[in-house]
């Protein structure tokens, strides 16, 4: 009877995740294909200089994002009033505000620190988005503790294809590095503008510092997590522009938005989902367990080939899609796609705990991150942006399987378990790279064109990999035939049919599900092209 209860509970959390991922993925699929296109024309009308002007300002701009979002303790917690949330908006507000004015005195300083004037305008006009953001987390943070994912989509959509369209009509004109910062000051706008409309809860003029006590802990730790998070991800940015200059950043960032981008776009919108899920039933560690290694060996399953065919096929990619004046981004990118794929694997370890009230623990594990990888920078700097890149993911790739350790810990699992849980995609993997190696080399040899070469390349690999990958852990089969039930019934729908919690009045009934800040501080960085 108890194992009957486990399956229907695992059965139940499952078609939750699958439904929540069928939008996630789905809305993914119009986003991505907008983003990477706007990427792509955006590289061909700008030059690695001009790319680079745009990162020494976008520098400092994640770090606005980590002091504003106090949505993951709002909605972590297990009982919620209204003080508790209009307590969050004017918290958020007030700080978001804040920081948009030291921003725009910081503009300056910031400017000759780089030696580069340009970027004071560019930051001045970036700070505006700081305070933009901070009146969004709360709406935000509301609707995911609802799992109201379809309105959450809808509005990262439109103001996708909205901020591309900005920044593609300025790139046209000659705008230069103004089309990067603009394109996420008009995402930042749309988005406050459809969330606010997608979610009828509007701020009392209230304040408690009894609801602000309430979440001080959580937020304290979530929100040291992410400083360190954001030290550790930009400090390559910044001692880039500062030593190598702005055409190296420039270099640096589209490598680094090309290995993010097949990763990010899935692993973020999985832990989205995946943390509200885990919060719900974080009193049950094997059903939490399960969930985490089912949801692990799938996004390894999709991630783990196109980050290791990136690496084998980065110079016909680059040169294909960017152009021979990118070329220097080729090994930079071959290097930063072995860090995506230990990012994709681990992401789902972010959301075990927090979901299971870890926080204490991840910020622990998020300040000896900081510390190797700023280090890491420091060190290698000298020798060039390569060495930078190189130094990244070998710290990932070392703490990694600390933080697994740390989350197998929390619901009573081990690194071995999470380790044979992988075994087959790995294997599949191992061997679709020898194919993939094996067919490019020929048709090198036999003088194929760069997009001959990418296409038939990759074509090989994927009729390889998918029938061995299915056969060797043939659980996804049902995993996959889950999701796309979930994504058909949701099609059917009218209303969405997500869970909610909404109630008739416009506030929200209280039910442990997050919209986690921990992963959001590199954001910005993603958005450059």
């Amino acid at each position: 009877m108890s194992s009957e209860r486990h399956g229907t509970a695992d059965t139940a959390g499952a078609s939750a995740f699958a439904s929540g991922m069928s939008w996630k993925l789905t809305t993914q699929v119009v986003t991505q294909a907008t983003r990477i296109g706007v990427a792509i024309l955006l590289a061909r009308l700008m030059s690695p200089f001009e790319f680079g002007v745009a990162g020494l300002a976008l520098v400092f701009a994640p770090l606005a994002y980590v002091f504003t979002d106090l949505g993951a303790a709002l909605v972590q917690q297990r009982d919620q009033t209204e003080n508790d949330r209009s307590t969050a908006f004017w918290t958020s507000l007030a700080v978001g505000t804040v920081i948009t004015l030291l921003g725009i005195a910081a503009a300056g300083p910031i400017a000759r620190f780089y030696g580069e004037p340009e970027v004071q305008n560019l930051f001045i006009v970036l700070s505006a988005s700081f305070v933009v953001t901070a009146a969004t987390t709360t709406h935000s943070a509301l609707l995911h503790r609802a799992l109201a994912f379809r309105q959450i989509e809808l509005a990262n959509m439109i103001s996708v294809i909205g901020a591309s369209a900005v920044a593609v009509t300025v790139a046209l004109l000659g705008g230069g590095a103004w089309a990067i910062v603009l394109q996420l000051v008009g995402g930042a706008v749309l988005l406050f503008c459809l969330l606010w409309v997608f979610d009828p809860w509007r701020p009392h003029f209230r304040y408690s510092w009894a609801s602000l006590r309430s979440i001080a802990s959580f937020t304290a730790h979530n929100t040291g997590a992410n400083l360190l998070h954001y030290f550790e991800r930009n400090t390559d940015n910044l001692l880039i522009g500062r030593f190598l200059g702005p055409s190296a950043l420039g270099l640096y960032s589209i490598a680094y938005n090309l290995m993010l981008y097949p990763v990010t776009r899935l692993a973020d919108p999985v832990h989205q989902v995946l943390f509200p899920l885990l919060s719900r039933i974080q009193d049950d560690d094997a059903r939490v367990a399960r969930v985490w290694l089912r949801v692990t060996r799938s996004v390894a399953a999709i991630v783990a080939p196109l980050m290791v065919g990136l690496v084998i096929l980065a110079p016909e990619f680059i040169r294909v899609l960017l152009g021979a004046k990118w070329d220097g981004a080729v090994p930079i990118v071959q290097i930063l796609a072995l860090a995506g794929l230990v990012y994709a694997v681990r992401i789902a370890s972010t959301s075990v705990l927090l979901a299971t009230g870890r926080a204490r623990a991840l910020f622990h594990f998020s300040l000896v991150s900081a510390v190797v990888l700023v280090t890491g920078f420091a060190i290698t700097v000298q020798w060039g942006v390569n060495a930078v890149a190189a130094s990244f993911t070998a710290s990932f790739v070392v703490l990694t399987p600390v933080l697994v350790w740390l989350a197998a810990r929390a619901v009573g699992s081990s690194l071995r378990v999470y380790a044979v849980n992988l075994l087959p995609v790995t294997a599949a993997t191992v061997i679709m790279t020898v194919v993939v190696i094996l067919a490019r080399h020929a048709l090198l040899q036999a003088g194929a064109s760069a997009l001959v070469v990418l296409l038939l390349a990759t074509a090989v690999g994927a009729a390889v990999y998918t029938p061995l990958c299915l056969w060797l852990a043939p659980d996804l089969r049902s995993e996959i035939a889950t999701g796309w039930s979930a994504l058909r019934r949701r099609a059917r729908s009218d209303g969405g049919g997500e869970p909610s919690d909404q109630r008739t009045d416009g506030t929200h009934a209280a039910s442990p599900g997050p919209q986690t800040a921990v992963g959001e501080g590199r954001r910005v960085r993603n958005e450059q092209a």
